[in-house]
């Protein structure tokens, strides 16, 4: 768990820039009751980038984490993690039961029995689910990362989480928090729980842009097209004034991204002088994994059986990852 300090805006999202278009503006809730219901029977793939945006400018700007009633925390970094069969087939999503719920918690557990163990160790986890059990859908937003309000302490990792949770709430293990602490009342809104989210109250509650990123420790290891498409779709979002030390680089490669597609002019490597100081990365890092990215991103994989096949059953290192994602901007990127 680290203590650490905020940096300047970089990210070009703006909250005005994630607003839904009319058509879809009304699947999101407005309100804690519904905020986590999708509605999303007519969605198509890519409807669900824009909606994952919208509540996790919410939850992170306009919501806090309680625990114990006494310790306040913001969301400073959280995956999306959806699956459905044949709307949004993400098969990195664990697809517990639990998760066909919305608005509980859902911590991790070994496998998909209902009855199965809990996760502990360096695997331990945390979700917000939004998933339905009336279409098959399972939902869940890993919290990776928590701030203080009180303190400015950032609790980094979702294990760090899991173990601030279960010492501010004065248990030793998470079975004792649900069954003990919580009673098997898993709601995440409930207010008279011993943990809960709720609405940020104080008017003049600072909100900041969000930046969204590819999720963290994800690789092709299980190899196949859908997980292709999926490995580096943006799905963690953090405010722009906070880089977990986590995959940092790869919000760096975002940002380059972003602005190489926005100019349309110059290459993914223009802007490393700019990346360095803006993210407080050592330049040299910089330069050698814009360059990486840059590479993947002129790689011609017509030749291949699948852009990412050189990749499958394999861990990344940094080289890889930014080559890895410059085939993908490529390939899959949606415009």
């Amino acid at each position: 768990m680290t203590h650490r300090k905020r940096k300047s805006d970089v990210s070009e999202y703006t909250r005005d820039e994630v607003e839904l278009p009319n058509e879809k503006r009304s699947k999101v809730g407005s309100n804690t009751n519904d905020l986590l219901l999708l509605n999303d029977t007519h969605y198509i793939e890519t409807d669900y980038q824009t909606v994952f945006q919208t509540i996790a400018d919410k939850l992170i700007n306009s919501y806090e984490l309680v625990l114990n009633a006494k310790h306040i925390f913001r969301l400073s970094e959280i995956e999306f993690y959806f699956y459905h069969q044949t709307r949004h087939p993400d098969t990195f999503a664990h697809r517990h039961p639990e998760q066909q719920r919305h608005s509980n918690w859902y911590f991790h557990r070994q496998g998909t029995s209902s009855t199965a163990s809990y996760k502990a160790g360096t695997y331990k986890g945390v979700d917000i689910t939004f998933g339905s059990p009336n279409d098959s859908s399972y939902g869940g937003i890993l919290i990776r990362s928590i701030e203080n309000k009180q303190t400015g302490q950032i609790y980094e990792g979702s294990c760090l989480v899991v173990d601030a949770i279960l010492n501010l709430c004065d248990c030793k293990a998470i079975k004792e928090l649900v069954e003990a602490k919580l009673n098997k009342n898993l709601r995440v809104f409930n207010e008279k729980s011993t943990m809960y989210l709720r609405p940020i109250q104080t008017a003049t509650a600072a909100t900041q842009q969000i930046i969204a990123s590819p999720r963290v420790g994800l690789t092709l290891k299980v190899p196949s097209v859908d997980r292709e498409r999926f490995l580096f779709r943006a799905y963690r979002f953090t405010p722009k004034n906070y880089y977990p030390s986590k995959m940092k680089m790869m919000i760096v490669l975002v940002l380059a991204a972003e602005k190489y597609f926005h100019d349309k002019q110059g290459t993914l490597t223009s802007h490393a002088n700019y990346l360095s100081h803006e993210t407080n990365s050592r330049l040299s890092t910089v330069k050698s994994n814009l360059n990486d990215l840059q590479n993947g991103y002129d790689t011609d994989t017509s030749k291949k059986s699948s852009p990412l096949v050189d990749y499958y059953k394999k861990s990344f290192s940094a080289s890889d990852l930014a080559r890895a994602y410059g085939i993908w901007l490529r390939q899959y990127r949606s415009t």
